[in-house]
């Protein structure tokens, strides 16, 4: 019942907390001397939590998106106001989450001048992944391989939840 209004409200509050942390992380990147290891960390630390939160929040709006769909297309809850707040609470979901990581790449970009590709590019994997040296190639390959090892467990586990809440809530 809550799903057309969550996923705007969330979304918006999300947009708003995303820009606040990228500012402060903005004065950073161009107060850096570009030598200083720690303040590099630091940074790369700030732009990582800012895309895992942006990335938990775009799957809870996948979330809210799903659970609400047959909740504001019956007739006994439909209405036009619903509607509109829960498409365009996942509109803002997908444009936000596309122009936050889009500045989180080229803020990395900024620190890292040999890197290249656009967010907005079909081939942003390969062209980033070119740009990388072997060291952090292997990190991608790494982290790839944990992220399929979670995964193949995780989504099993979410495919019994899900089946048993069908059972359960309908």
């Amino acid at each position: 019942i809550i799903t057309p209004y969550a996923c705007l409200v969330m979304n918006t509050i999300t947009i708003i907390i995303c820009a606040i942390l990228m500012a402060g992380t903005k004065k950073a990147i161009k107060a850096w001397d570009g030598e200083n290891e720690e303040e590099y960390e630091k940074i790369d630390k700030k732009l990582s939590v800012v895309s895992i939160f942006i990335n938990i929040v775009f799957i809870l709006s996948y979330f809210f998106f799903g659970a609400g769909f047959e909740f504001v297309l019956k007739d006994e809850y439909f209405s036009l106001i619903k509607c509109v707040f829960y498409f365009a609470g996942f509109i803002v979901a997908l444009a936000g989450d596309m122009i936050i990581q889009s500045k989180v790449v080229n803020m990395y970009k900024e620190m890292n001048p040999e890197k290249q590709g656009s967010v907005y590019a079909m081939d942003f994997s390969k062209q980033w992944e070119k740009s990388c040296d072997e060291a952090e190639k292997m990190l991608i390959y790494k982290a790839a391989f944990k992220s399929y090892s979670f995964c193949s467990t995780f989504y099993i586990f979410l495919w019994l939840l899900c089946l048993l809440g069908n059972q359960v809530w309908h």
